[in-house]
């Protein structure tokens, strides 16, 4: 936390408020969520779903930040529609794997 704060407090004196609220917190948070987003992908024979479950994703200034891979890939789902896109997605891919 105080690492965060003091990130913060210099980003804000050094790039005003708005734009040092960007660079402390979104920029990093989204460094994160690309991390974890990349171990999802194993090998080009191990497919995998990602689940971005917060809409803030879909904004243009957090969508973004992500890596290509995600932009060039992204499906946007509603929440309701999940669980029919995950069982399709599922069995597409299962009769994928069992075409090798």
């Amino acid at each position: 936390r105080d690492r965060t704060r003091l990130l913060l407090e210099f980003r804000e004196r050094e790039h005003g408020r708005e734009r040092g609220r960007y660079l402390a917190y979104v920029v990093p948070a989204l460094r994160r969520a690309s991390q974890a987003l990349g171990r999802v992908i194993r090998s080009h024979d191990e497919p995998g779903v990602f689940v971005l479950g917060d809409n803030r994703y879909a904004r243009p200034v957090y969508f973004s930040l992500l890596p290509d891979f995600i932009r060039e890939t992204a499906t946007v789902v509603y929440h309701d529609d999940l669980p029919h896109y995950l069982r399709h997605w599922t069995s597409r891919n299962l009769e994928r794997a069992s075409e090798r």
